[in-house]
Parts: structure tokens; sequence; C-alpha cells
């Protein structure tokens, strides 16, 4: 996103010029994204009950953790923001032991 901070804009922008193609842009993001999550469960690599929900979930960390790590600012590498998330989505928010 660091490289193309305009395309934030340009899909805040189309749900007030286009809201069918934004939908349409969301829906299917998380169509791709749940597909790669369901086939992760099938290889037995993540829980198996996973959903849209889930997608969604994901979906919603990629775009708020891009507008704030790659457009807002650029203060912390991204392979430190991923490694948080990995950590988050494999351990959770409990606390450790």
């Amino acid at each position: 996103m660091r490289g193309h901070k305009e395309i934030y804009r340009i899909i805040d922008e189309a749900e007030f010029v286009d809201p069918e193609s934004f939908h349409l842009h969301y829906a299917t993001t998380a169509e791709r994204i749940a597909a790669r999550l369901k086939a992760a469960a099938a290889r037995g690599e993540i829980r198996s009950d996973v959903s849209e929900v889930h997608a969604w979930a994901v979906m919603g960390m990629n775009v708020f953790l891009g507008l704030r790590y790659g457009v807002w600012t650029d203060d912390l590498a991204p392979e430190a923001v991923a490694d948080v998330i990995a950590d988050m989505l494999v351990n959770g928010l409990a606390a450790q032991p």
C-alpha cells in the first residue's frame, strides 16, 4: 500500500460513485479469503469451522492495518505488523502464561 496509497481513496470514493462496484469489491475479496481459509482448514492447518465471518474479519484487519501502517504512516515495518497479526491469529488475545 505504501507505493499506491491512492487505492484507499479510490475504493472509499467508489462507495458514493458506484455503490454496486464498491460492494462487489469487498464481497469478492471476502470470497477469495474464505476460499483460502477453507483450503487451509481442509489441509488441517486451521480450525475446520471457518466461515464467511472469519473471512470478513481477516479482510477488516487487512483494510485498517493497511490504512494505519501503509497510508497514514510508515512507522512500523510491514513484517512487524504481519508478525503481530500472525501471533494474534494463532494465540488470540488471551493473556500469555
